[in-house]
């Protein structure tokens, strides 16, 4: 039996989202075979889409964003050119993927793979900083932006024998993010990149350090921090992104998933070895 694929198309789009999830749901929403499911693809009458839960956004998060971008509207009408800001995120690393997709000739054997548990991987968190690159007047690059990249973890002596280690060896431990050690990765080391990897241009001006409202995270008036800012001579400010609002920050947007692409194409199998890998 033939079908109208302009008809089959229109029937499918009355049919729930839910039943039409893959070929075969979609075929039986249908009462038709897989078969002309493909060919009315293969038209193009059919497409396949792909969505993403999006945070919710309340009516004062909108209004939060409207005034947010409003601020970076200079007089003249252009944007402000974000050369004052820095933008700071944590991340998970992970030692390994659990499925791994590659291209392979007609005669290689499929690789084998194993892991203990799956669902127990071994992970990092990092806090990464980033600033926007600077160019001269040639548009050569003479600063590529980036601060630095930090573990939450700490190098401790391994307490019992191992098949891998003996006692006493030195191994990374994990430790949760909470306020004081995410205050202390601030004081520690991103106060002192930016003094150390920021232009002097920058730093002659007022810094603005960009967050998330992560519960984690310490306000912007934090005497302890504003106490270590005041020791370093430099106009530093911290501020907060709007609530829900990802796509504000450089490193949601798209930093996060090109370090996380360069990291898995290097084999990994440990967290010693994932935080070397990370920070190469």
């Amino acid at each position: 039996v033939k079908y109208d694929t302009v008809a089959l198309a229109e029937t499918l789009a009355e049919q729930p989202f839910e039943t039409r999830q893959t070929v075969r749901s979609a075929a039986a929403s249908l009462s038709v075979s897989t078969t002309t499911v493909v060919k009315a693809i293969r038209s193009g009458k059919v497409k396949m889409n792909s969505i993403t839960a999006k945070p919710v956004l309340s009516d004062s998060n909108k209004d939060f964003r409207f005034h947010f971008c409003c601020e970076e509207v200079l007089p003249n009408g252009l944007f402000h050119d974000m050369d004052d800001r820095i933008h700071i995120d944590e991340k998970w690393f992970y030692v390994d993927k659990i499925t791994r997709h590659f291209y392979m000739s007609e005669n290689e054997g499929r690789p084998h793979k194993t892991t203990r548990h799956k669902f127990h991987v071994e992970k990092v968190m990092f806090l990464c900083a980033v600033a926007r690159p600077r160019y001269n007047g040639f548009n050569d690059n003479v600063w590529n932006g980036k601060i630095g990249i930090w573990p939450f973890a700490r190098q401790v002596p391994a307490q019992n024998n191992s098949a891998n280690r003996p006692t006493g060896t030195m191994e990374w431990k994990t430790y949760p993010v909470v306020k004081i050690a995410y205050r202390n990765m601030l004081i520690d080391n991103v106060l002192p990149a930016i003094i150390n990897n920021c232009p002097l241009e920058m730093k002659m001006g007022t810094v603005r350090i960009q967050q998330d409202n992560a519960p984690s995270h310490i306000k912007t008036d934090d005497q302890v921090f504003l106490d270590a800012v005041a020791l370093t001579n430099l106009d530093i400010q911290l501020y907060c992104q709007p609530p829900n609002s990802p796509d504000l920050n450089v490193l949601d947007l798209g930093f996060f998933k090109s370090l996380q692409t360069m990291q898995e194409r290097r084999t990994t199998r440990n967290k010693m070895q994932l935080i070397n890998v990370v920070n190469y």
